[in-house]
Protein backbone atom coordinates (compact mmCIF):
# COMPACT_ATOMS: atom_id res chain seq x y z
CA UNK A 1 0.00 0.00 0.00
CA UNK A 2 2.81 2.44 1.06
CA UNK A 3 6.20 2.71 2.31
CA UNK A 4 5.40 1.91 5.68
CA UNK A 5 3.19 -1.12 5.31
CA UNK A 6 4.38 -3.49 2.34
CA UNK A 7 2.24 -6.49 2.05
CA UNK A 8 4.73 -9.31 2.51
CA UNK A 9 1.77 -11.92 3.08
CA UNK A 10 -1.82 -12.96 3.09
CA UNK A 11 -1.70 -12.51 6.82
CA UNK A 12 -0.56 -8.56 6.46
CA UNK A 13 -4.26 -7.43 4.86
CA UNK A 14 -7.08 -6.25 6.85
CA UNK A 15 -9.29 -9.64 6.42
CA UNK A 16 -11.19 -12.32 8.31
CA UNK A 17 -9.04 -14.96 8.92
CA UNK A 18 -11.19 -17.49 6.42
CA UNK A 19 -10.59 -14.74 3.95
CA UNK A 20 -6.97 -14.99 4.24
CA UNK A 21 -6.65 -18.55 4.10
CA UNK A 22 -8.79 -18.84 1.26
CA UNK A 23 -6.66 -16.71 -0.53
CA UNK A 24 -3.76 -18.43 1.01
CA UNK A 25 -4.73 -22.13 -0.41
CA UNK A 26 -5.39 -20.77 -3.90
CA UNK A 27 -2.01 -18.98 -4.54
CA UNK A 28 -0.72 -22.12 -3.28
CA UNK A 29 -2.93 -24.25 -6.06
CA UNK A 30 -4.11 -21.62 -8.47
CA UNK A 31 -7.42 -21.47 -10.52
CA UNK A 32 -8.61 -18.84 -12.18
CA UNK A 33 -9.67 -16.11 -10.29
CA UNK A 34 -11.64 -13.24 -10.17
CA UNK A 35 -11.47 -10.45 -7.66
CA UNK A 36 -14.18 -7.93 -6.98
CA UNK A 37 -13.91 -4.99 -4.66
CA UNK A 38 -14.09 -1.26 -4.26
CA UNK A 39 -10.87 1.28 -4.67
CA UNK A 40 -8.66 0.71 -1.61
CA UNK A 41 -9.96 -2.69 -0.87
CA UNK A 42 -6.31 -4.98 -1.43
CA UNK A 43 -7.11 -6.26 -5.35
CA UNK A 44 -3.52 -4.96 -6.07
CA UNK A 45 -2.11 -5.97 -2.97
CA UNK A 46 -3.31 -9.53 -3.62
CA UNK A 47 -2.09 -9.79 -7.20
CA UNK A 48 1.45 -8.83 -5.96
CA UNK A 49 2.07 -12.02 -3.83
CA UNK A 50 0.57 -13.84 -6.23
CA UNK A 51 2.78 -12.73 -8.89
CA UNK A 52 5.74 -13.45 -6.10
CA UNK A 53 5.10 -16.69 -6.61
CA UNK A 54 4.35 -17.07 -10.33
CA UNK A 55 7.54 -15.75 -12.64
CA UNK A 56 5.89 -16.71 -16.03
CA UNK A 57 2.72 -13.98 -15.79
CA UNK A 58 1.50 -11.10 -17.85
CA UNK A 59 -0.10 -8.23 -16.25
CA UNK A 60 -2.21 -5.94 -18.05
CA UNK A 61 -3.74 -2.72 -16.44
CA UNK A 62 -5.28 0.99 -17.70
CA UNK A 63 -6.42 -0.67 -21.08
CA UNK A 64 -9.79 0.70 -21.78
CA UNK A 65 -9.26 2.54 -25.01
CA UNK A 66 -6.44 0.26 -26.62
CA UNK A 67 -8.37 -3.44 -24.52
CA UNK A 68 -8.83 -5.38 -27.89
CA UNK A 69 -5.45 -4.28 -29.55
CA UNK A 70 -3.76 -5.17 -26.88
CA UNK A 71 -5.55 -8.76 -25.98
CA UNK A 72 -4.64 -9.66 -29.61
CA UNK A 73 -1.32 -8.34 -29.63
CA UNK A 74 0.14 -8.79 -26.16
CA UNK A 75 -1.76 -11.58 -24.87
CA UNK A 76 -1.22 -13.85 -27.88
CA UNK A 77 2.29 -12.94 -28.25
CA UNK A 78 2.64 -14.25 -24.60
CA UNK A 79 0.64 -17.39 -25.00
CA UNK A 80 3.26 -18.25 -28.50
CA UNK A 81 6.04 -18.23 -25.82
CA UNK A 82 7.57 -21.50 -25.42
CA UNK A 83 7.55 -22.95 -21.25
CA UNK A 84 7.32 -25.93 -19.10
CA UNK A 85 5.19 -23.81 -16.72
CA UNK A 86 1.47 -22.54 -17.06
CA UNK A 87 0.86 -19.14 -17.69
CA UNK A 88 -0.41 -16.12 -15.48
CA UNK A 89 -2.49 -13.54 -17.16
CA UNK A 90 -3.46 -10.67 -15.08
CA UNK A 91 -6.11 -8.08 -15.84
CA UNK A 92 -6.53 -5.24 -14.02
CA UNK A 93 -9.45 -2.70 -14.09
CA UNK A 94 -11.70 -5.01 -16.18
CA UNK A 95 -14.68 -2.98 -15.94
CA UNK A 96 -12.72 -1.14 -18.93
CA UNK A 97 -12.58 -3.86 -21.29
CA UNK A 98 -14.64 -4.11 -24.61
CA UNK A 99 -16.31 -6.84 -25.50
CA UNK A 100 -14.02 -8.12 -28.48
CA UNK A 101 -11.00 -8.38 -25.59
CA UNK A 102 -13.67 -10.33 -23.78
CA UNK A 103 -14.55 -12.71 -26.65
CA UNK A 104 -10.86 -13.26 -26.75
CA UNK A 105 -10.28 -14.00 -22.91
CA UNK A 106 -13.48 -16.08 -23.43
CA UNK A 107 -12.07 -18.48 -25.96
CA UNK A 108 -8.88 -18.93 -23.76
CA UNK A 109 -10.58 -19.12 -20.37
CA UNK A 110 -10.93 -23.27 -20.82
CA UNK A 111 -7.31 -23.70 -21.76
CA UNK A 112 -5.35 -26.04 -18.91
CA UNK A 113 -1.96 -24.33 -19.43
CA UNK A 114 -3.24 -20.46 -18.74
CA UNK A 115 -4.47 -18.77 -15.47
CA UNK A 116 -6.19 -15.56 -15.33
CA UNK A 117 -6.73 -13.55 -12.12
CA UNK A 118 -9.31 -10.54 -13.23
CA UNK A 119 -9.52 -7.69 -10.78
CA UNK A 120 -12.91 -5.72 -11.06
CA UNK A 121 -15.00 -3.66 -8.69
CA UNK A 122 -18.28 -4.92 -10.15
CA UNK A 123 -18.99 -8.53 -12.14
CA UNK A 124 -21.90 -7.75 -13.47
CA UNK A 125 -20.45 -7.41 -16.82
CA UNK A 126 -18.25 -10.33 -17.37
CA UNK A 127 -19.67 -12.87 -19.69
CA UNK A 128 -21.26 -15.60 -17.71
CA UNK A 129 -18.53 -18.25 -19.20
CA UNK A 130 -15.41 -16.52 -17.94
CA UNK A 131 -17.15 -16.39 -14.32
CA UNK A 132 -18.50 -19.67 -14.08
CA UNK A 133 -14.61 -20.77 -14.93
CA UNK A 134 -13.59 -18.78 -12.16
CA UNK A 135 -13.52 -18.92 -8.24
CA UNK A 136 -15.02 -15.50 -7.77
CA UNK A 137 -13.67 -13.57 -4.20
CA UNK A 138 -15.52 -10.38 -2.94
CA UNK A 139 -12.63 -8.52 -0.90
CA UNK A 140 -15.60 -7.24 1.70
CA UNK A 141 -13.54 -5.47 4.44
CA UNK A 142 -15.40 -5.16 7.78
CA UNK A 143 -14.70 -1.86 9.77
CA UNK A 144 -14.12 -3.87 12.71
CA UNK A 145 -11.72 -6.00 11.99
CA UNK A 146 -9.81 -3.20 9.65
CA UNK A 147 -9.94 -1.47 12.64
CA UNK A 148 -8.28 -4.08 14.34
CA UNK A 149 -6.15 -5.22 11.70
CA UNK A 150 -4.85 -0.85 11.75
CA UNK A 151 -4.67 -0.69 15.55
CA UNK A 152 -1.99 -3.91 15.73
CA UNK A 153 -0.12 -2.37 12.55
CA UNK A 154 0.26 0.93 14.35
CA UNK A 155 1.37 -1.35 17.53
CA UNK A 156 3.73 -3.10 15.80
CA UNK A 157 5.38 -0.20 14.48
CA UNK A 158 4.81 1.94 17.32
CA UNK A 159 2.66 4.34 16.22
CA UNK A 160 1.49 6.40 19.13
CA UNK A 161 -2.38 7.22 18.61
CA UNK A 162 -5.40 8.43 20.20
CA UNK A 163 -8.87 6.61 20.88
CA UNK A 164 -10.88 6.69 18.31
CA UNK A 165 -8.76 8.04 16.15
CA UNK A 166 -8.60 4.76 14.31
CA UNK A 167 -12.42 4.46 13.32
CA UNK A 168 -12.40 8.26 12.84
CA UNK A 169 -9.77 7.68 9.48
CA UNK A 170 -11.60 4.16 8.86
CA UNK A 171 -14.98 6.21 8.58
CA UNK A 172 -13.58 9.25 6.51
CA UNK A 173 -12.29 6.98 3.86
CA UNK A 174 -14.74 4.55 3.77
CA UNK A 175 -12.65 1.97 4.33
CA UNK A 176 -9.94 2.91 1.66
CA UNK A 177 -7.12 0.91 2.31
CA UNK A 178 -5.01 2.61 0.59
CA UNK A 179 -5.66 6.59 0.90
CA UNK A 180 -5.75 5.20 4.78
CA UNK A 181 -1.93 4.15 5.36
CA UNK A 182 -1.07 7.00 2.96
CA UNK A 183 -2.72 9.23 5.82
CA UNK A 184 -1.59 7.18 8.78
CA UNK A 185 1.90 7.53 7.04
CA UNK A 186 1.27 11.18 6.77
CA UNK A 187 0.62 11.90 10.30
CA UNK A 188 2.93 9.44 12.06
CA UNK A 189 5.92 11.77 9.47
CA UNK A 190 4.71 14.94 10.45
CA UNK A 191 3.31 14.84 13.99
CA UNK A 192 4.23 11.45 15.26
CA UNK A 193 0.63 10.58 16.66
CA UNK A 194 -2.77 9.91 15.14
CA UNK A 195 -5.75 11.94 16.49
CA UNK A 196 -8.54 13.57 15.12
CA UNK A 197 -7.13 16.48 15.17
CA UNK A 198 -4.52 15.87 13.42
CA UNK A 199 -6.32 13.88 10.85
CA UNK A 200 -8.22 16.76 10.41
CA UNK A 201 -6.02 19.01 9.56
CA UNK A 202 -4.74 16.95 6.89
CA UNK A 203 -7.90 15.62 5.31
CA UNK A 204 -8.84 17.78 2.48
CA UNK A 205 -11.64 16.10 0.88
CA UNK A 206 -14.27 17.48 -1.39
CA UNK A 207 -17.61 18.25 0.04
CA UNK A 208 -19.97 15.18 -0.43
CA UNK A 209 -23.04 17.28 -0.94
CA UNK A 210 -21.31 19.42 -3.58
CA UNK A 211 -20.74 16.64 -5.64
CA UNK A 212 -24.02 15.13 -5.03
CA UNK A 213 -25.62 18.53 -6.53
CA UNK A 214 -23.19 17.53 -9.30
CA UNK A 215 -24.85 14.51 -9.82
CA UNK A 216 -28.48 16.19 -9.17
CA UNK A 217 -27.67 19.48 -11.94
CA UNK A 218 -26.72 16.27 -14.44
CA UNK A 219 -29.25 14.34 -13.97
CA UNK A 220 -31.13 17.75 -14.73
CA UNK A 221 -28.74 17.34 -18.21
CA UNK A 222 -27.72 21.10 -16.95
CA UNK A 223 -24.19 21.06 -17.99
CA UNK A 224 -23.30 24.89 -17.88
CA UNK A 225 -24.62 24.73 -14.61
CA UNK A 226 -22.41 21.99 -13.08
CA UNK A 227 -19.53 23.40 -15.17
CA UNK A 228 -20.14 26.36 -12.66
CA UNK A 229 -19.81 23.96 -10.12
CA UNK A 230 -16.65 22.45 -11.27
CA UNK A 231 -14.46 26.17 -11.67
CA UNK A 232 -16.11 26.83 -7.74
CA UNK A 233 -14.10 23.41 -6.88
CA UNK A 234 -10.89 24.12 -8.88
CA UNK A 235 -10.89 27.97 -7.51
CA UNK A 236 -10.61 26.04 -4.18
CA UNK A 237 -7.56 24.51 -4.87
CA UNK A 238 -9.14 21.07 -5.56
CA UNK A 239 -7.24 18.78 -8.64
CA UNK A 240 -9.38 17.90 -11.85
CA UNK A 241 -8.65 14.09 -10.48
CA UNK A 242 -9.68 15.19 -7.06
CA UNK A 243 -13.02 15.84 -8.34
CA UNK A 244 -13.30 12.58 -10.69
CA UNK A 245 -12.49 10.22 -7.66
CA UNK A 246 -15.16 11.85 -5.55
CA UNK A 247 -17.71 11.67 -8.42
CA UNK A 248 -16.86 8.23 -8.66
CA UNK A 249 -17.90 7.46 -5.34
CA UNK A 250 -20.51 9.57 -5.12
CA UNK A 251 -22.09 7.94 -8.09
CA UNK A 252 -22.17 4.23 -6.54
CA UNK A 253 -24.34 6.16 -3.70
CA UNK A 254 -26.65 7.86 -6.21
CA UNK A 255 -30.03 6.26 -5.18
CA UNK A 256 -31.87 8.19 -8.58
CA UNK A 257 -30.10 6.24 -10.79
CA UNK A 258 -30.27 2.21 -11.10
CA UNK A 259 -27.01 0.31 -10.83
CA UNK A 260 -26.68 -0.75 -14.35
CA UNK A 261 -26.27 3.24 -14.69
CA UNK A 262 -24.59 3.77 -11.74
CA UNK A 263 -21.65 1.35 -13.38
CA UNK A 264 -21.89 3.14 -17.19
CA UNK A 265 -21.68 6.41 -15.78
CA UNK A 266 -18.47 5.40 -13.21
CA UNK A 267 -16.89 4.05 -16.89
CA UNK A 268 -17.27 6.98 -17.92
CA UNK A 269 -15.73 8.88 -15.36
CA UNK A 270 -12.98 6.71 -15.26
CA UNK A 271 -12.05 6.72 -18.64
CA UNK A 272 -11.47 10.41 -18.40
CA UNK A 273 -9.93 9.98 -15.14
CA UNK A 274 -7.35 7.90 -17.19
CA UNK A 275 -6.99 10.34 -20.11
CA UNK A 276 -5.92 13.27 -17.59
CA UNK A 277 -3.44 11.00 -15.53
CA UNK A 278 -2.04 9.67 -18.98
CA UNK A 279 -1.78 11.92 -21.26
CA UNK A 280 -4.09 15.29 -21.68
CA UNK A 281 -4.48 17.06 -18.41
CA UNK A 282 -7.44 19.39 -19.64
CA UNK A 283 -10.32 20.86 -18.16
CA UNK A 284 -11.53 20.25 -21.86
CA UNK A 285 -12.06 16.17 -20.26
CA UNK A 286 -14.42 17.46 -17.38
CA UNK A 287 -16.44 19.27 -19.56
CA UNK A 288 -16.68 16.35 -22.08
CA UNK A 289 -17.13 13.85 -19.11
CA UNK A 290 -20.24 15.99 -18.02
CA UNK A 291 -21.74 15.90 -21.57
CA UNK A 292 -21.44 12.08 -21.99
CA UNK A 293 -22.96 11.86 -18.53
CA UNK A 294 -25.81 13.99 -19.05
CA UNK A 295 -26.40 12.00 -23.17
CA UNK A 296 -26.03 8.81 -21.40
CA UNK A 297 -28.83 10.07 -19.04
CA UNK A 298 -30.68 11.67 -21.39
CA UNK A 299 -30.95 8.42 -23.64
CA UNK A 300 -31.69 6.53 -20.48
CA UNK A 301 -34.98 8.46 -19.63
CA UNK A 302 -35.94 8.01 -23.69
CA UNK A 303 -35.53 4.62 -23.76
CA UNK A 304 -37.79 4.08 -20.47
CA UNK A 305 -40.58 6.24 -21.84
CA UNK A 306 -40.48 4.31 -25.10
CA UNK A 307 -41.28 1.43 -22.52
CA UNK A 308 -43.81 2.68 -20.85
CA UNK A 309 -45.53 3.81 -24.04
CA UNK A 310 -44.87 0.38 -25.41
CA UNK A 311 -46.43 -1.75 -22.58
CA UNK A 312 -49.37 0.13 -22.59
Amino acid sequence: MNKIHKIKKFSDLFYEDILITKLTNLSNNLHNIILVGSCGSGKTSIINLIKKKYNNHLHLSNFNYRGHEIITNTIYNYIKIKTETKKLIIIDDYNYISQKAQLIINNLIDNENIYFIIACYNPIKIMENIQSNCIIINLILEIEIVKEGLENFCLKKKIDYDKGSIKHIINLYDCDLRKIMIMVDIINLHYKKITINNINKLYDKIDKDKINEILEILNKNDIKKSIQLLYELLDKGFSKNDILESLTTEIMNYDKLDEEARIEISNIINKKYIIINETVNSKLQIYACFGEICNYISNQKLENSNKKIGNK
